[in-house]
């Protein structure tokens, strides 16, 4: 009988043991999965400023006219504008 005792107390003994593994092991893998986070979190909140710098409205505060001729007069526009200038006045391009 002593010795089921016995034989039960080194049971629980290990058993305690492999908790404590586990429970270190948990602990580390919760401590690396903060520090993931940590960097993901850095990570988007640096691509959602950029997606808002890319989006942002580039005429707000100016009038309906300044934004209009800011749509229209880009350098492609511009470009097309001498072209055809250019084409009226019998230039060869």
């Amino acid at each position: 009988m002593e010795q089921d005792i016995y034989n039960r107390i080194g049971k629980l003994e290990d058993g305690i043991t492999d908790v404590k593994v586990e429970l270190a092991q948990t602990y580390k893998d919760l401590i690396n999965h903060h520090k993931m986070d940590e960097i993901n979190s850095k990570h988007y909140k640096e691509e959602l400023a950029a997606i808002k710098e890319a989006t942002r409205d580039k005429y707000a505060g100016k009038s309906r006219f300044d934004k209009w001729m800011g749509e229209v007069f880009t350098p492609q526009t511009v470009t097309i504008i001498l072209a055809i200038l250019a084409a009226v006045a019998g230039a060869q391009i």
